[in-house]
């Protein structure tokens, strides 16, 4: 009876085994995904919840429950890409379009990548016919490439002229690009948009070249000389010690003189060449300035007299002087001080210090998330801030979510003050008046996003659904302007003190 006994009850354990293994075993964990996109800047990604329609922007790995499935939508960010595919663990997914679904199982494949092709195209130039191939096959401008293709530029110009140079607008060679005797270019398409322009010559033509210097500082080569159209014509300015280069006059094919602002300020060597596709005569002239003291024995140079603020967390401070250089930079966070320590801005002019903060691998990742970007100015010259503004509103027009404004030096010092910099004293502000209770403490490590997220939501449960970028049209401030003056194919080398 024992033994009969015995048998029934491991029987009847063996049964509840087998017919609850639901309840018995352990419960699925929430799984995360990866998603990221090449070139990182290139994709605007979203999700969606099946039988859910709420959209959800991509601002790191996103959580997958058991027997959920997501949808991934990969859209261009702004003009110039185009999607490619999907791949997924390192591996291209066949057959998708633009929308990915993905499983709770198949978060297991690895992380998700959105490829994106980008745009190539050529510059008009009615003295040369160009045709390209990628990958050996024939190739339209303004269609669009994968980067990494190997692209194939062959030029033909019209009988008088020669081709004696390729650029890759807006960019720089990296090097593995190979121009052949006859003029063919070829190279690896890179991970931005590029449009080739060409520089052609005519063959037989003289450029007269006449430089001068003032006094504090010398140009090399000095006075008259003749080259032929196309050559490089390699020139040097030295600034003496104790003097900055201030001003260097242009006259090109002997037309009213300009001003060109690119190296104001530069108290080392520069270097530089051109080359010109006319014949005609040239004309420059530079002039320097000596380094006045102030009280105390401070440097001229070294006096800031404007600020440019960025924010998106991280958080900088770039204090500009007279000559439109980069003297110091501050950081209000601890992301703050990693960007700013893995930049090289310091002695450069204020432009070039801000397209490289925008074109920042972090700075162009946080964007692509969808998070917001504000940069502020202030400084104590009207005319000069002015300027600023305009220069960086016109880089922010090329970015979304990005927002310019100027502030008085007043709201600067409340600022510091506070221990915040301008864009997030702004937006505390705002936010202190839906919720008294918000300190400065709690935006410090916020992101930007994260701090007009939440002035949103409150300005939702109080019934006021506007905020202060509302009124912002195409998320810029006010007037727009140029870039600047760029000189093709500069090389320069900057020796500045105290670097």
């Amino acid at each position: 009876m024992k033994r009969k006994f015995g048998s029934l009850l491991m029987a009847a354990v063996l049964t509840l085994g087998m017919a609850l293994p639901a309840w018995a075993a352990p419960a699925k964990e929430t799984k995360e995904l990866t998603v990221t996109s090449t070139p990182p800047a290139a994709a605007a990604l979203t999700y969606q919840v099946a039988n859910d329609t709420t959209i959800h922007q991509v601002n790191g790995p996103i959580p997958v429950s058991p027997g959920e499935e997501i949808s991934l939508t990969a859209e261009a960010a702004s003009e110039g890409y185009q999607f490619h595919a999907w791949a997924q663990g390192g591996k291209k997914v066949e057959g998708t379009a633009n929308i990915l679904p993905i499983t709770y199982a198949d978060v297991d494949k690895g992380a998700v990548n959105a490829i994106f092709d980008v745009k190539l195209n050529v510059e008009e130039d009615d003295r040369v016919t160009v045709t390209l191939t990628v990958n050996g096959n024939p190739f339209t401008p303004g269609d669009y490439v994968t980067p990494g293709s190997k692209v194939v530029a062959k030029g033909t110009p019209k009988e008088g002229y020669k081709i004696v140079d390729w650029y890759l607008q807006d960019q720089m060679w990296d090097g593995s690009q190979e121009i052949s005797e006859d003029g063919t270019l070829t190279f690896t398409m890179p991970v931005q948009p590029v449009t080739l322009q060409m520089l052609t010559a005519q063959i037989g033509g003289e450029v007269k070249m006449i430089t001068s210097a003032g006094k504090g500082g010398t140009i090399s080569p000095l006075g008259e000389h003749v080259y032929g159209t196309g050559e490089y014509i390699p020139m040097l300015i030295i600034p003496d010690e104790g003097y900055v280069i201030d001003t260097i006059s242009e006259s090109v094919w002997d037309n009213e003189p300009e001003e060109v602002d690119v190296f104001r300020g530069y108290t080392g060597a520069v270097s530089w060449s051109h080359r010109y596709s006319g014949s005609g005569t040239m004309r420059y002239h530079v002039t320097f300035c000596f380094l006045l003291m102030l009280f105390g024995g401070h440097w001229l140079y070294f006096t800031p007299t404007a600020e440019i603020n960025i924010d998106i967390n991280p958080s900088i401070e770039m204090s500009i002087n007279r000559f439109d250089q980069v003297i110091d930079i501050n950081d209000f966070n601890e992301g703050g001080q990693k960007l700013a320590d893995s930049l090289n801005i310091k002695y450069k002019n204020y432009a070039d210090a801000v397209e490289q903060v925008l074109n920042n691998d972090t700075v162009t990742a946080l964007l692509s998330n969808n998070e917001v970007m504000t940069i502020t100015v202030t400084g104590v010259d009207g005319q000069q801030s002015a300027k600023i503004l305009s220069g960086v509103e016109a880089f922010a027009e090329e970015r979304r979510n990005t927002y310019c404004f100027y502030a008085s030096s007043e709201e600067v010092a409340d600022a510091h003050e506070m221990g915040l910099s301008c864009g997030k004293y702004r937006a505390f502000l705002e936010l202190q008046l839906l919720d008294p209770n918000i300190t400065p403490e709690t935006v410090q490590e916020m992101t930007m996003r994260e701090i007009r997220d939440l002035i949103d939501r409150l300005s939702t449960d109080s019934g006021n659904n506007s905020s202060s970028y509302d009124n912002q049209q195409n998320g810029h401030h006010g007037y727009g302007g140029g870039h600047g003056r760029g000189w093709r194919n500069r090389r320069t080398e900057q020796q500045n003190a105290g670097e």
